[in-house]
């Protein structure tokens, strides 16, 4: 029996994938709402709400003013509500209680999304795979499916730290997830949106490109995903080469001359 790898196929990736983003959205929820008590954050938010609403009030300003209603103004009266909303911007930058509610809102946003996916993450892709062994999630395993190095050995602890937290966490879901927080906030550009878009496609590109369909995480920490079942887990590296070593000797001794 030789050693090569039994990569999975795609679409048992994809599902398994799938099936493991929505554990980890409905367990980041969970945890965010937690966090969100914890820091108070509602406080924070009701305070810069009831400030906007102040100020909106002062400079006759509708904060959910639809589109169509604006459009629908005189060119002379868009010039006058624009000059209203840029004098009423001005003013609350200049409020230092605005400013400070608006910053704590932003921060904490920032705190509770990215420490509730973290904390699920932490759960569903560390003490899980510790609990099932070979690398598997939930999603891996209903489809039977593991992680191991591309020289199937199985994989050491910085191997699963690079391809969890640096990988998955930190760069393929938390500049994504960034953005769109700041996105809702307002406060994005372009390039942002490039970036995230350039990250995308390079995920497709490794997926068709790489020899074993490996996305950024996988390429990262030297792993692969393969079928549970059909593949040979080597415990070590010695391990791999003795089974090395004894299948060409086996292979030696049937070698005619």
């Amino acid at each position: 029996m030789q050693n090569d790898l039994q990569k999975a196929s795609l679409w048992k990736r994809a599902a398994a994938g799938i099936l493991d983003l929505i554990l980890i959205a409905v367990l980041a929820t969970g945890f965010g709402w937690l966090l969100s008590s914890a820091v108070n954050y509602g406080t924070y938010s009701q305070a810069y709400k009831a400030i906007s609403q102040q100020y909106a009030d002062e400079y006759d300003i509708d904060i959910q003013m639809p589109e169509e209603t604006f459009n629908a103004m005189t060119k002379q009266e868009q010039e006058d509500y624009r000059a209203r909303v840029e004098a009423c911007n001005q003013a609350m930058n200049a409020d230092e209680k605005a400013v400070h509610n608006y910053s704590m809102v932003v921060n904490l946003s920032l705190i509770i999304v990215t420490g509730g996916i973290l904390l699920a993450m932490l759960v569903l892709e560390f003490l899980v795979p510790m609990l099932f062994g070979n690398g598997m999630t939930v999603g891996k395993k209903v489809f039977a499916l593991c992680l191991i190095r591309t020289d199937g050995v199985k994989m050491n602890n910085v191997q699963f730290f690079t391809r969890v937290i640096l990988g998955k966490f930190a760069v393929e879901t938390m500049i994504p997830v960034y953005v769109v927080i700041m996105m809702l906030l307002g406060q994005t550009n372009g390039i942002l949106l490039l970036f995230v878009l350039a990250l995308l496609i390079a995920q497709v590109i490794m997926v068709v490109m790489t020899r074993n369909h490996s996305l950024l995480h996988d390429l990262m920490a030297g792993t692969v995903v393969v079928d549970y079942a059909s593949q040979k887990i080597f415990k070590s590296s010695q391990e791999l080469i003795e089974y090395q070593k004894r299948i060409a000797a086996e292979r030696a001794a049937r070698q005619t001359y």
